[in-house]
């Protein structure tokens, strides 16, 4: 037995951060590369978020004087 379903009363996804996906997709290839707990797995991880982070700051609209 079929049932049909009525889309429109869902919501649609919500859109995607370019920046935040770029990040995960670089996290994701940083975990399948290194060892777990390893040093290195450390140091790159906390360099990419130490990096999203001034990315995003440099990203933000300047506050003006008006």
């Amino acid at each position: 037995m079929t049932v049909e379903r009525d889309d429109s009363e869902f919501e649609p996804w919500p859109t995607i951060d370019p920046i935040r996906e770029a990040v995960c997709n670089l996290l994701i290839t940083i975990m399948r590369n290194t060892a777990d707990g390893s040093r290195e797995r450390a140091r790159a991880m906390s360099l990419v978020l130490d990096c999203h982070e001034k990315v995003v700051d440099a990203m933000r609209p300047a506050p003006t004087l008006q």
